[in-house]
Order: structure tokens, then C-alpha cells, then sequence
């Protein structure tokens, strides 16, 4: 019986740890992102459905393009010609273009509908109606019940609902690209013509040339340049969609406003999504870089100096020395690097680990061994230390020297860190079997 009894609360605790596993999921930045995303599609969807099954207006009717011109007026109203004057007058129309009347009567009174056709493809530019007096007539059920809607409405068929959803998942998926490029930090020192709202300014006001003038913006790092032209491209799209609602709130078309207006929410979704959900996880550099800690790295200097100057020779000795005045000298400018700079990840990295793990390694061989072996690329472990030394050496000296003369660029770009030099040359060091005296 306390089996049985038992089941019930078993079944629950269960049920609890999959919610709170399914809630500690959910928190992630990529499936919070992805679950809003689907919100939105689903959403979609489900108006498209509804929309779609509400169509009220005919494809054919007195009004449709599909009826032969007329060349007579309709008793009770103005004649064609005046109409055609009404609607397109004869100082505006295009060389370029092509004109068509019909007319009939919707709920027991006369209109025309003019159409403005363009003549090398036969697509509808515009229609305008006027009723028999020749006044403009802006009411969409006109339109709807005289058949004229097809070429006045924007989205007039259910295809248009599913080129509206394939166009909001590209949006979002692009935003999520948009996302991941997280924004670089810049040092206070940067020039004002090297700065993102500078460029973004100039991607916005200029099309076209703006944008190939930010793909080419000198000593502006790619990933700088590259989330500029996205952003833009999104505030560009958000301006086209925003357009498009009002011209559809203007000609009371439903449909398409229920399109444009999940394409706008979408873009708007994109550029507003990474302060909301794209908290991205610190990379072990960024990581870091945040706890840096000054007083650990003088200890770890100190702790690698006094090692060296026991069991180092003098000019190996020498060379700890200087990489550990070098890295002192730059502790009190760390407040001078940009958030997650690569620079100080090496800066801490090698007071911390590069320069005790090649000290240690090199200590912990056989004293002779470790002075007159010849290692594979004929070099004794001495020789391979100095090396090492002397690689951390002039990476500090770059560094102090970009400190010094205060080139953010240089701080910016600087690129290559050492553990893929160390990956190498470290293996180099390994004590092989048997080789302690």
C-alpha cells in the first residue's frame, strides 16, 4: 500500500524537475529569442487564418479592369473623357503610360474606375474611382463590391499572407544575426570620426553611397562596420513597413495592414531584442577581463621573479625581470583598455599563466638535461625559454607602447595572443620518459 500511495507523489516530483528544467532552458538567451520568435510566427499565422477566411469583396464587377472601356457616359453622369480628367489630368499623365476607363453602377448609382497602366508591362499603376459627378471616391467598399479592389488593395490573395510570414521569419532570423554582433568598446581616446553613430549617420542619411562608404571606412574594424550596415538595414526596413501601414490604414486594406504591421513588429523585435534577451555569455577572454585583478598578478609576479632569480641563469633571469617591469608599469593604465580587450586578457594571462607555466616547465626538467639536450628543431630547452621569453617581451613592449602613445586602434586590433605559440613550443619542453637523472 505505501508503494501506491507513494506513486502520486513520485509522479510529482518528477513533473516538478522537468518544469524547472524546461524554465532554466527558457532563460537562455538563443531559446528566449527563439521563443518570442515563435510567438510572433504563430501569431501570424493564426491572423493570416482568420483573415483569410473573411475576404469581402468580388474579383469582377462593373468596376474590374477586366471590362471593355467605355466609350459612351452612363445615363445620369458626366461622360468618360471628363472622367478620365477627374481622375488623371491630361497635363499629369505619363508618355509612359496608358489609360483605361469602365464604369457601371454599385448600389444603384454610376461610377468610373480609371486605370493607369504602364505600357511596356501591362502592370496597374494606379486606380482612382469618381462617381458621376466626377468627385473622387475614397470609400474601399466601393471599390470592394464594384471589382476594383484587386488593383487597388495591396494584398489581395492568400499567397500574399505567405510571402508576408516567409518575409517576417527572414526579418527575425536576420535580427537574430544582428544580435550576436555585439557592439565593441571603445576607449575615450577613439576619434569622433571613427565612432558607430557616426557611421550609422552616414548609412542613414546617404543610401547606396552611404553604405559602401561605411564598407570602406578606414581604420574601422570589420565587425564595427559590419553591425552599422545591419542596423541600418533594419531602420531601413522598419521606415518601408511603417509607410506601408499607413498607406494601408489609408485605403482601409485590411489584410495588408495585418501584414505590414507583424513586419514592422518584427523589426522592431530585432533592433529591441538584444537589451531584452541577447544577454550573451561572457567568452573566457571577456570573462577575464572583468575580474581583473591587479593584486593577484603582482603576486603572481613576484612568486615567478624570486623562482627565477633562484634557479635561473642570469640573462633568463634578466628577461623575467623586464616582462615583470613591463607588466607593472601597465597595471595602473588597465582603466584605459576598452571592456573585453584582448590586450589586457594577455597582459593578466601571462602574469598569471604564460610566464610561470614556461618558468615551471622549464624547472621541471633535469638541470643537464635542460641545457645540453637538443630537442626536436634543434634547440635545447634553454634556448626554447628564451624564446618564449623573449615572445612575452616584445608583446609587452607592444602593448606599453600602445599605452603610451595612446593608439586605440592599436588597442582595438591588436590581435594574436600567444597560447597557440605556447601550444607548440610547450610540447617541445615535456620531460620524456626516463629522462631525469
Amino acid at each position: 500500500m505505501r508503494q501506491t500511495a507513494d506513486a502520486p507523489s513520485a509522479h510529482i516530483g518528477k513533473a516538478q524537475a522537468r518544469l524547472q528544467m524546461a524554465l532554466r532552458v527558457a532563460r537562455r538567451p538563443m531559446v528566449a529569442y527563439c521563443l518570442c520568435a515563435s510567438f510572433l510566427l504563430v501569431a501570424y499565422a493564426a491572423t493570416a487564418i482568420a483573415m483569410s477566411s473573411t475576404k469581402d469583396w468580388a474579383d469582377t464587377g462593373p468596376l474590374a479592369l477586366t471590362q471593355p472601356a467605355l466609350s459612351q457616359r452612363l445615363p445620369g453622369a458626366i461622360n468618360p473623357d471628363q472622367a478620365l480628367d477627374d481622375c488623371f489630368p491630361a497635363a499629369n499623365r505619363g508618355a509612359d503610360k496608358r489609360y483605361k476607363v469602365v464604369g457601371g453602377y454599385v448600389d444603384g448609382r454610376p461610377y468610373y474606375a480609371c486605370y493607369q497602366v504602364v505600357a511596356a508591362t501591362g502592370y496597374v499603376f494606379d486606380v482612382k474611382v469618381v462617381d458621376g459627378a466626377g468627385f473622387p471616391i475614397n470609400d474601399a467598399g466601393i471599390f470592394k463590391r464594384g471589382g476594383a479592389w484587386p488593383w487597388r488593395g495591396v494584398a489581395t490573395s492568400t499567397p500574399g499572407f505567405v510571402t508576408g510570414g516567409a518575409g517576417l521569419a527572414v526579418l527575425l532570423a536576420f535580427g537574430w544575426l544582428y544580435n550576436r554582433r555585439q557592439p565593441e568598446g571603445l576607449p575615450t581616446a577613439t576619434p569622433w570620426t571613427r565612432r558607430p553613430l557616426v557611421l550609422w549617420a552616414v548609412a542613414t542619411v546617404l543610401p547606396v553611397i552611404g553604405w559602401l562608404a561605411v564598407a570602406l571606412w578606414p581604420k574601422v574594424s570589420l565587425a564595427t562596420r559590419s553591425r552599422v550596415l545591419m542596423q541600418a538595414t533594419l531602420c531601413y526596413a522598419g521606415a518601408f513597413f511603417v509607410f506601408a501601414v499607413a498607406n494601408a490604414a489609408f485605403v482601409s486594406d485590411q489584410w495588408a495592414l495585418a501584414i505590414y504591421g507583424f513586419l514592422t513588429i518584427g523589426v522592431a523585435y530585432g533592433l529591441a531584442a538584444n537589451p531584452l534577451l541577447l544577454r550573451r555569455v561572457p567568452t573566457r577572454m571577456e570573462a577575464a577581463t572583468d575580474a581583473f585583478d591587479s593584486v593577484a598578478i603582482q603576486r603572481a609576479l613576484d612568486g615567478v621573479y624570486a623562482l627565477s632569480q633562484r634557479q635561473l641563469p642570469q640573462d633568463v633571469n634578466a628577461k623575467v625581470a623586464e616582462i615583470r617591469k613591463d607588466i607593472l608599469e601597465l597595471l595602473p593604465h588597465a582603466s584605459e583598455f576598452p571592456p573585453g580587450s584582448r590586450e589586457l586578457f594577455v597582459v593578466q594571462q601571462t602574469a598569471t599563466d604564460y610566464l610561470p607555466t614556461s618558468v615551471e616547465t622549464y624547472l621541471a626538467l633535469p638541470a643537464t638535461y635542460a641545457t645540453t639536450a637538443v630537442l626536436p628543431g634543434g634547440k635545447t630547452a634553454l634556448q626554447i625559454l628564451a624564446d618564449q621569453l623573449d615572445l612575452l617581451d616584445k608583446k609587452m613592449d607592444e602593448i606599453d607602447d600602445a599605452v603610451r602613445h595612446r593608439d586605440s586602434e592599436r588597442l582595438l586590433i591588436h590581435g594574436r595572443f600567444l597560447e597557440d605559440a605556447f601550444g607548440s613550443q610547450s610540447k617541445e619542453l615535456d620531460l620524456p620518459q626516463g629522462g631525469r637523472d
